[in-house]
Order: structure tokens, then sequence, then C-alpha cells
């Protein structure tokens, strides 16, 4: 099992973070603290100079690294489910648990 922060995690913009993935905690240290706490930050990878294209690029980002406990868990499934064939798809969710892994 990988060590990663659990889900869910979900897609922050704005503030003084500017762009970042949080991760519910469970704790509530203060009044308006909904218990997410950042556990990763992103930013746009296109540099077009537009800045609603780098916007867009940016969400897009981020979407795909909020969703990455649900691929965790979907490969972990469908690694099981195919765990004693050389079915292509077992192998890529091997090889994706691998990299994860480490």
């Amino acid at each position: 099992m990988s060590a990663h922060t659990p889900g869910p995690w979900r897609r922050k913009v704005g503030g003084n973070l500017g762009n970042a993935i949080e991760a519910f905690s469970g704790k509530h240290i203060y009044d308006n603290d909904d218990g997410f706490r950042t556990v990763a930050m992103f930013q746009s990878c296109e540099a077009t100079g537009f800045a609603a294209q780098e916007d867009a690029n940016a969400a897009a980002n981020g979407r795909l690294i909020a969703a990455a406990p649900d691929g965790y868990a979907l490969a972990v499934a469908v690694a099981a489910r195919f765990a004693d064939t050389d079915a292509p798809l077992g192998q890529m969710a091997r090889d994706l648990l691998a990299k994860v892994n480490g």
C-alpha cells in the first residue's frame, strides 16, 4: 500500500496559496476550518502568454492531480482482478502501481 495521503483530494484555486490540492485531515482547528490541508501545489505548464489558456491548463492539471487517489484505488482493484493473468489491462495497472509505490 502506498503511503500517500488518503483521499478525498480537491482542487482549490485562489487565496494566498494560489493553486493547491487539498486533502481532508479530519482536524478542525478553528471555527471556519473545514479540515482540508494542502498536500500539493500546481500551476500551468502551458506558457502561451494568454491568461485564459494558462488558467485552463492549470485547472486541468489540478483536476488530474485531485483525482489521483481515485485512480490509485482503481489501479489496485484492476490489478487484483487480473492478478493471475497476462491481460494487458492488469499489466497496465501493475505498472502504474509500481510507479506509485516506488
